[in-house]
């Protein structure tokens, strides 16, 4: 969906559909990715889904919607007025033909592609609580069994240290260590 913000507020027109028979518009994508033949077959339809005073509400269909804003760079939608009999002020003041507005291209997804993208992440979601709740319980159960290694390593440095120490010690306290 594209919405086209107007500085003035417009007559709205009484159909919508006049606006695609009588080529009011023409839809074009700026874009450094595309080719010069994706760029001018980029829109394979538009419609008008509804016309304010202040806004004008589009649906567009792409050809290959998968190339539009590809590798994170936003490509641009130049919309042009062709016939400007359609486009005029409460005031009266028609818009020139030829005058553009530009906007962000944002990168198209559609709806099927957008729920196995919620369905992955939802998986994602709880492939990573359950990893928390397990990495919780091995912190609990292997924390006193840790606690039990460090204290045999504490007894081993005591027996590996006594003989530096220098100390006499009777003959069978040698004989144990």
């Amino acid at each position: 969906m594209v919405y086209i913000e107007f500085n003035k507020e417009m007559q709205t027109p009484k159909a919508l559909n006049h606006f695609h028979q009588n080529r009011v518009l023409i839809l074009s994508v700026l874009s450094n990715f595309l080719t010069e033949e994706q760029r001018k077959r980029a829109v394979k339809s538009w419609k008008i889904e509804s016309f304010k005073e202040r806004q004008m509400e589009m649906q567009i269909v792409w050809e290959e919607p998968w190339l539009i804003s590809a590798l994170g760079d936003l490509d641009l939608l130049l919309v042009t007025v062709v016939n400007e009999a359609y486009f005029a002020s409460k005031e009266g003041e028609l818009i020139f033909p030829g005058s553009s507005a530009v906007g962000e291209a944002k990168p198209q997804i559609s709806q099927k592609e957008e729920e196995e993208v919620r369905h992955i992440a939802s998986i994602i979601s709880q492939l990573l609580q359950v990893t928390a709740f397990i990495s919780v319980f091995m912190n609990i159960f292997f924390a006193s069994a840790l606690q039990l290694v460090w204290k045999m390593l504490g007894a081993v440095q005591l027996i590996v240290h006594l003989p530096l120490l220098n100390l006499h010690f009777p003959r069978n306290a040698r004989l144990c260590f």
